[in-house]
């Protein structure tokens, strides 16, 4: 009888067990999916924003790029045009003026033929800078003529206005929308040009810049200042740049794309109260027609290709920088149907390995690897 009533009470506890169990994984397997379909409600969609340096066309530039009555400068971004149309957003700094009622001219006063833009839109860029130190080449004219290029051309400037009453250069992209803003630091001693009009340029000089930047914030997902900034030819920021930066990260930027120097400076990918921030002091060059051997600057030849992706989770209206990437460029001598010409390359695309390597002559190797190593010290803050 005893064996009995063990037997029946085993059998209850493994029954209730297995009861107990099947509840247990019962609810296990109801948190599980509740938090799948949690993560599956959080929508997320993405945008990948491109930057680039100074765009400097040279006078050789104008000339190697003469094709009968005309010009085609896409010829320069031939091998790095699929970077540029890849990206969402593409923007760069376009370093001087159109102006159709004056002569076309280089350095000091810039003044470009109006196929610059047209080359530019066609290779992939969307944003273009012009507050800069050659904003006013031209003259005030030339700062209405070459906004009106640009915006004929499909593409937006920033920087520099036609009037007082301006909109803020917002872009929405798969649902995120980034806020553009441009200072210039420098107008080559012609700010007068400007007086009792200072709202033509935004400067460090006349802008609030806390208040631009907090004006923005409450519109946008993600805020780029891009300033003009620096002194030229040096490879370390400035103390001025420092604090420029400071003010605009407290302000609410949340990239900073610097340009100006024509040599590129370190940069910083880190953190504040939490947020991932981008820093670059100097793009460099992108292009012109400055070299080493006949200016002495090392480092004028070489520019920055920045890649940064958000991220924007559409169920909690939160954004964020999820990765960034800096892709050295160089803009290399080369020849084209036996006319001397240039082109600008990604560093890795030509160094050992490289898909255009074998087209690099034994005497180019060793230039191009001092070139590329001097500017990655710079990067890694070695120099």
């Amino acid at each position: 009888m005893k064996r009995k009533l063990i037997s029946i009470f085993l059998i209850f506890l493994l029954v209730f067990t297995s009861c107990q169990n099947s509840t247990n994984l019962s609810k296990e397997n109801k948190t599980k999916k509740t938090k799948q379909e949690t993560i599956k409600e959080d929508k997320k969609t993405y945008v990948e924003i491109l930057a680039m340096g100074d765009m400097i066309f040279h006078k050789p530039l104008v000339s190697n790029a003469r094709v009968g009555d005309s010009y085609d400068f896409s010829i320069y971004f031939k091998n790095i045009e699929d970077d540029i149309k890849s990206a969402d957003i593409s923007l760069a700094n376009f370093e001087g003026t159109i102006n159709k009622n004056k002569a076309l001219s280089g350095f000091p006063r810039f003044n470009f033929p109006i196929q610059t833009v047209t080359g530019l839109k066609s290779v992939g860029f969307d944003v273009l800078t012009t507050a800069n130190n050659h904003c006013l080449d031209t003259g005030v004219d030339g700062i209405f003529q070459t906004i009106n290029a640009i915006n004929d051309g499909e593409m937006i400037n920033v920087g520099t206005y036609l009037d007082e009453n301006h909109p803020p250069k917002i872009i929405e992209k798969n649902n995120i929308k980034i806020g553009f803003l441009a200072y210039t630091d420098l107008l080559n001693g012609m700010d007068s040009l400007v007086r009792g009009k200072e709202y033509l340029i935004d400067t460090f000089a006349t802008n609030d810049v806390k208040k631009d930047i907090e004006a923005l914030k409450n519109q946008v997902d993600f805020i780029v200042v891009i300033p003009h900034w620096g002194n030229e030819y040096q490879y370390s920021p400035s103390l001025r740049q420092v604090e420029l930066k400071d003010l605009l990260f407290s302000s609410g930027a949340d990239a900073i794309l610097g340009s100006h120097p024509h040599v590129v400076q370190k940069f910083q990918d880190f953190s504040i109260d939490g947020k991932r921030k981008f820093l670059a002091y100097s793009m460099g060059n992108a292009l012109s027609n400055q070299r080493q051997r006949y200016l002495g600057k090392k480092g004028v030849e070489s520019g920055l290709m920045i890649k940064l992706k958000l991220e924007k989770n559409l169920t909690q209206n939160t954004t964020r920088l999820i990765s960034s990437q800096v892709i050295p460029t160089y803009v290399m001598d080369i020849n084209v149907d036996g006319k001397r010409t240039c082109q600008i390359f990604k560093y890795a695309d030509i160094l050992p390995g490289g898909k255009f390597s074998d087209k690099i002559n034994g005497a180019e190797i060793d230039s191009i690897n001092e070139k590329y190593n001097f500017v990655k010290n710079i990067l890694e803050d070695k120099r």
